[in-house]
């Protein structure tokens, strides 16, 4: 198990890295082919979040990779010849692949995520993908020297690394410091000195600061409920009434090595590659910290929270019910106000969100088409969050961007065009808190208007999306309409959609007298 600083400190999406493969590309000679190989690698191990097994064409993988086609096809044989991938030719033009991402630590089996044991593995920041930021700056090398220093941070916890001199001997001394410079200049670390110790630090991959010491860490505040044995009656789940006993058997059933462990000595620790005992843990009050790679916390539920990488408390609440066999009472969410479906860049069904009247939502991945209808299942398994009519958004010149699925569908539905009569697209990203960096990538060479809420989640949500919009060169506009209600959705229902259109007053638009000008065309069918 592996610490995943850049979920848990930043909330920063990531995908993960095969450690074998990774290891076995450092190793390929001459330097040129390795940097080709781990770059094409790393672009494909990006794209198995779905399935380990995808089609693309020649020309796609030149733009999002910045490889040349012979460098590709070179790369391709290598990591065919090393069994980290398999690859067959697709007939046609398009000069397409085939491509099924192997089980590095267990070939020839195929690499899936959802079937345990994993491989072993590391996490990458999916930020580090983005070729609209970071249009091919980096290198295969440079790619190779930050996935290090990431593998070194999740390993050890740690995001600040104390390295001396030549400390990656896969690359050349002089190459070294070279990367080190370019992974400098595009946000990503921080080189610096303490003590006349040279250390290298590990930023927010989405802001370039320093990564905050607790953040993500903080205490939950969702509760969860238990049904008592005794009286049947529905109760509050808290763990002041944990006894010492209770905490014993949580960690008994939670720490690798458990049967080592005697509570008043230290506990492997399940976050790091932690071979001497370096977790304490209090079994009277369940406080637990690393003195290693400095996790601790005081609660049971944030401990799962970790151990599962989420940030969904009621399902961590749930395994933790299940270890200290307490049955938990349904949650009450009330009933579902509105349902929207995601569909992927082809149009296909992706994954369905439902929200609730206590304001909550639940996520569910399509799996296809069964005799009783669509079918789901909970959650997202890894799945990649997209943007909300994805396909619409592709094809537009001109994308509106408001904070909510029942917003995006409300503009939607007044069928705008731009000023060159193309039709408007209206997105969202769902919630105030759910907007990435990396949804810059659908947005890019494309002109956006943002329609942020008023209140101050909204406002939080403004200034994520200028940031990034502006990190990435987009052109964009916002129009605020503090002092004129909590959204658009006021204005719009007092004055209409063309006064609406005037308000926001952007001549990426079609202009309100056009709009107004078509609303009083009479509309003849034959």
């Amino acid at each position: 198990m592996l610490m995943n600083l850049f979920y848990h400190r930043c909330r920063a999406n990531t995908f993960r890295v095969q450690s074998t493969a990774f290891e076995t590309i450092t190793n390929i000679t001459p330097s040129k082919l390795r940097a080709s190989a781990y770059k094409l690698y790393r672009w494909m191990c990006a794209r198995t979040y779905r399935a380990s097994t995808f089609s693309e064409r020649l020309q796609r993988i030149q733009k999002e990779t910045g490889l040349s086609k012979e460098a590709i096809i070179n790369a391709r044989r290598e990591l065919v010849d090393f069994n980290l991938i398999k690859a067959d030719r697709l007939g046609g033009p398009s000069g397409g692949y085939q491509f099924t991402v192997s089980n590095a630590d267990d070939y020839p089996f195929p690499l899936n995520w959802d079937k345990k044991p994993w491989p072993r593995y590391f996490p990458v920041p999916s930020a580090s993908m983005l070729s609209a930021i970071f249009p091919h700056k980096w290198t295969g090398t440079d790619a190779l020297v930050y996935d290090e220093l990431s593998k070194r941070m999740s390993r050890t916890g740690r995001n600040e690394l104390e390295l001396r001199g030549h400390w990656f001997k896969a690359v050349h001394k002089t190459t070294l410091h070279n990367s080190e410079e370019r992974l400098k200049q595009t946000g990503f670390i921080r080189l610096k000195n303490r003590d006349e110790q040279r250390v290298i630090e590990i930023l927010n991959p989405e802001t370039s600061l320093s990564m905050p010491q607790k953040g993500a860490d903080q205490e939950p505040r969702d509760r969860a409920y238990y049904i008592d044995e005794d009286t049947g009656s529905r109760k509050l789940l808290t763990e002041e009434g944990f006894t010492p006993k209770v905490i014993e058997t949580y960690f008994r059933k939670s720490l690798p090595r458990a049967a080592e462990w005697v509570p008043g000595s230290n506990a492997h620790c399940p976050f790091h590659d932690d071979q001497t005992p370096s977790l304490s843990i209090n079994i009277e009050t369940g406080q637990f910290h690393c003195h290693a790679c400095g996790i601790q916390g005081n609660k049971l539920v944030t401990f799962e929270m970790r151990l599962l990488d989420t940030d969904d408390v009621q399902e961590a609440w749930k395994t933790v019910a299940k270890k200290i066999c307490v049955r938990l009472s349904p949650r009450s969410r009330g009933k579902v106000t509105h349902e929207h479906h995601y569909r992927d860049r082809n149009g296909e069904e992706y994954y369905r969100v439902r929200r609730y009247e206590d304001g909550s939502a639940s996520y569910s991945r399509y799996l296809g088409y069964g005799f009783v209808g669509p079918l789901y299942k909970p959650g997202l398994a890894g799945r990649k969050r997209i943007l909300y009519n994805l396909p619409e958004v592709i094809a537009a010149d001109v994308v509106i961007l408001v904070e909510g699925e029942k917003k995006a569908d409300i503009l939607t539905a007044l069928e705008l065009s731009d000023s060159n009569g193309r039709p408007v697209a209206v997105t969202t990203t769902g919630g105030a808190e759910s907007w990435r960096i990396e949804n810059v990538e659908y947005l890019t060479d494309k002109r956006v208007v943002l329609l942020p809420d008023t209140d101050p989640p909204g406002q939080r949500y403004r200034e994520a999306v200028n940031a990034s919009l502006e990190r990435a060169a987009i052109e964009f506009r916002i129009v605020d309409f503090d002092g004129l209600g909590s959204d658009f959705r006021e204005y719009l229902q007092t004055y209409g959609d063309v006064e609406l259109l005037r308000f926001i007053n952007c001549n990426w638009l079609m202009s309100p007298e056009e709009v107004e000008r078509q609303e009083q065309e009479p509309n003849i069918t034959i």
